[in-house]
């Protein structure tokens, strides 16, 4: 459909599951870790993505940091800029559309967080989470971002006043050509900003055929990236080898519901050497817990992956939200011991679960480009990177917090354990 896009996230999983939808037949989808990480990769691929990591960073930080972003991939010669936010509204997506808007000239924005794979939905404005609005469900007591509303045009207003209008479904699904004249007459009335329904991909579809009006950006989640890339199967097909159980690392910094349930599932369905983080004694004695963990290593039962998590996140605000700087201490913490269980345990594959936990490790690997090839499950990428601090290339897969079914971390594990990962896709 396009050519040279640019995808700017504002979480290291997000960036990821939204990314891969872009991935043509042997030409990858590339992650840029780092604004300068662009210099060293030669000629300009046909999709990147930036991931500021501006989710839990003060509003007015977030759009100055998506600002700039915006202004280097313009100088990089980008023009079709998809805005990735949550799909559940966390972080500061009204801020940093405004920043991508203003920063690119964009008259108008698309709205759309659906992502119906993950039974991700908006109706009536109306943030669902499996048909249930997202004010109601456990996501809205996020740790670290809690959510103030479910109806999306509350949090745009901050940003947009009275340059809103929602599109609902009977508006999405009307007939040929009556969205496009809407979406054209309120655009010249002022209307900036475009709140849409979407249940599912047709619907998601429909609105990325309004992709010719002039000045238009489009904003959401995986689901919207989806119906953009138009990709069906478009997967490389490069293949990986067998990777051994006991070179699999599983860390797991999410402390979403869904991520808990996926755990247990592996951990009931397979032989897992777990090792839990103590996140009490991270804020204590550091140094003591990773010895303490890193000992377990000598162990370890043979020919069994390792699942790498923590026990909770502690110390809460005045307001009962987590202070967000221990959060930052734990994911360090987990990027540090990844590595250094990575280089022990010579691990081929990691999988890690949590944006924040994900980009610590990779910070730590010192890796600047990450290289997505395919979906392994729905929702859920695959890809590769090389890592100067180990020496060799790490097969990666990543994960946002609340995505995947209930065994899509087993389903993973056996996919790559077994070899079968090109086959599955072929079955899609």
């Amino acid at each position: 459909m396009y050519s040279k896009w640019a995808i700017i996230a504002d979480d290291f999983t997000g960036a990821g599951d939204s990314a891969v939808h872009f991935v043509s037949q042997g030409d990858p989808v590339l992650l840029l870790v780092n604004k300068n990480a662009f210099k060293e990769i030669g000629d300009k691929p046909e999709t990147i993505v930036l991931n500021t990591d501006t989710r839990f960073l003060d509003r007015d930080i977030a759009y100055r940091k998506v600002f700039e972003a915006t202004c280097n991939l313009y100088s990089w010669g980008y023009r079709n800029i998809f805005k990735k936010i949550d799909s559940t509204l966390r972080g500061n997506p009204a801020d940093e559309i405004a920043a991508v808007m203003d920063a690119g000239g964009f008259k108008f924005v698309i709205v759309a967080p659906s992502a119906p794979k993950n039974r991700r939905t908006v109706v009536d404005g109306i943030c669902m989470i499996n048909g249930v609005p997202l004010h109601k469900t456990t996501i809205a007591n996020d740790p670290f971002t809690p959510i103030t509303s479910d109806k999306i045009s509350d949090i745009f207003q901050i940003r947009f006043s009275q340059s809103i209008k929602e599109l609902p479904l009977s508006c999405i699904r009307s007939k040929k050509g009556n969205l496009f004249e809407i979406v054209k007459n309120e655009v010249s009335r002022g209307t900036r900003v475009f709140i849409s329904d979407a249940e599912s991909i047709e619907d998601l579809k429909k609105l990325s055929s309004l992709s010719s009006l002039e000045g238009i950006l489009f904003a959401g989640s995986s689901g919207l990236a989806e119906a953009l890339a138009g990709s069906v199967n478009h997967f490389s097909s490069m293949h990986t080898p067998v990777i051994p159980l006991n070179q699999i690392l599983f860390t797991i910094g999410s402390l979403s519901e869904q991520s808990q349930i996926q755990c247990k599932n592996l951990l009931d369905n397979e032989e897992i050497n777990e090792i839990i983080v103590e996140a009490s004694n991270i804020v204590i004695d550091p140094q003591k817990e990773r010895d303490r963990i890193l000992r377990k290593l000598d162990y370890l039962r043979q020919k069994c992956p390792i699942l790498l998590r923590t026990d909770a996140i502690i110390n809460k605000t005045d307001s009962g939200s987590i202070d967000k700087n221990i959060g930052a201490i734990v994911s360090q913490f987990l990027g540090d011991l990844s590595r250094e269980i990575i280089q022990r345990c010579n691990i081929k594959l990691l999988f890690a679960s949590g944006g924040d936990t994900a980009s610590q490790i990779i910070k730590y690997l010192d890796t600047d480009v990450i290289r997505f090839v395919s979906e392994i499950v729905p929702g859920i990428p695959f890809g590769y990177f090389n890592s100067p601090a180990v020496g060799r290339r790490i097969y990666f897969i990543s994960k946002s917090g609340g995505f995947g079914e209930e065994d899509a971390m087993l389903q993973c594990l056996r996919l790559v354990s077994s070899g079968t990962v090109n086959e599955w896709q072929g079955e899609q």
